[in-house]
């Protein structure tokens, strides 16, 4: 070392070994990140729903998607033994827990053909792909399941599961805000479960885990009347649910029938919320031809923006949703090409050229050109 120069040397920081089970840091800020259950929309949400949160979603017109999203979620806390909570109406009425799609090792896709390999192409486009990658193939995070199975009752045993009923609450509601009150209070002493709970200090002995909650079908005539009246508890239930979990490890997929209130009432709702989807079956309408091979459209209607100044944003806002033999899946929505005899091809039309001067002037005649 040559007289007069210092040499420094740092010492390597300890890392600790902590990480809670089923979780990720996001790439785009420093939230921690669980994944949906489904893969397309935890790529689409920026990797997954942030810890925290609520995501709301509004209900198709039969309940018949936004119930799979449900199961999809609850599928995913089993499988990485999540604590989870559900809340039923009637105790008789049968459980999402009960009809969980089965995890797998892996996606399963469909079977191209290869017969188009031997294809000759022009080189600059050889290392481009035949086919569009789906939203699925993008996301790290998260499992796979096949929803034509039921998962493994072992798996969903040894979680930590439990359910609220509200027929339990219906003796001592004497009004439609009690109903509200009662389930909210039993959630809250969930949360308050240690292990669900953020600590003021970390280390390595810390044991901390997720909490998922489920309420479907929020705001139906079980819970209380159609009316403006009604429309104020939901909002001020979100907003205290919001509240509850945004100082824990909690995650909560609120679904809400919005055909039964006003536009108003719904833009509330959204606003209440952390992220809010929408989904619009096609089921009892005429179905577009260009729309064929989906079940219907997939809306964002808010983007989770927690501790950033702006939410992520995904390529495209224009999804449609698919529910395939095996799986769901939310896909980009595109139209197909236009192949009808009426296209315009380019070479067939007829080409305009003008008689007299070079740049344009004069009488116009329709001509083709011959090479």
């Amino acid at each position: 070392m040559s007289q007069g120069s210092i040499s420094v040397l740092k010492k390597p920081l300890k890392t600790q070994k902590f990480s809670v089970p089923g979780t990720h840091p996001s790439n785009y800020n420093s939230l921690l990140l669980t994944s949906t259950g489904i893969p397309s929309l935890d790529n689409i949400l920026g990797g997954g729903i942030p810890l925290g949160s609520v995501l709301l979603v509004e209900e198709d017109l039969n309940n018949r998607f936004s119930k799979v999203m449900l199961k999809y979620f609850l599928a995913e806390g089993a499988a990485c033994g999540h604590g989870m909570c559900a809340v039923n109406e009637v105790s008789s009425n049968p459980s999402l827990i009960d009809d969980l799609p089965k995890l797998i090792p892996k996606d399963i896709n469909t079977r191209t053909s290869n017969h188009n390999k031997e294809m000759k192409i022009a080189f600059r486009y050889q290392g481009i792909s035949t086919t569009q990658k789906p939203i699925s193939n993008v996301s790290k995070q998260g499992h796979y399941y096949d929803i034509t199975k039921k998962m493994d009752s072992m798996m969903i045993d040894s979680c930590d599961y439990s359910e609220i009923v509200m027929e339990d609450f219906v003796p001592s509601c004497w009004e439609d805000e009690d109903m509200f009150r009662f389930v909210l209070t039993a959630l809250k002493s969930k949360i308050k479960n240690p292990v669900y709970s953020v600590p003021d200090k970390v280390d390595e002995s810390t044991k901390l885990n997720v909490m998922r909650m489920v309420i479907p079908s929020f705001g139906s005539p079980y819970w209380c009347t159609n009316s403006s009246k009604s429309a104020h508890y939901i909002s001020r239930f979100l907003l205290c649910l919001r509240g509850l979990v945004r100082n824990s490890m909690t995650v909560c997929v609120v679904s809400i029938p919005t055909e039964l209130y006003s536009e108003s009432s719904v833009k509330i709702f959204r606003h209440m919320s952390d992220c809010a989807v929408s989904l619009k079956s096609f089921a009892g309408e005429k179905k577009n031809k260009l729309f064929k091979q989906y079940h219907g459209l997939f809306k964002i209607k808010k983007l989770p923006c927690l501790n950033a100044l702006a939410p992520y944003v995904p390529q495209t806002l224009d999804l449609a949703f698919e529910l395939k033999r095996t799986k769901f899946v939310i896909e980009y929505l595109h139209l197909p090409p236009d192949i009808s005899e009426n296209a315009s091809r380019q070479g067939t039309e007829e080409l305009s050229i003008s008689k007299g001067s070079p740049c344009g002037g004069g009488v116009r005649l329709p001509t083709k050109l011959d090479f």
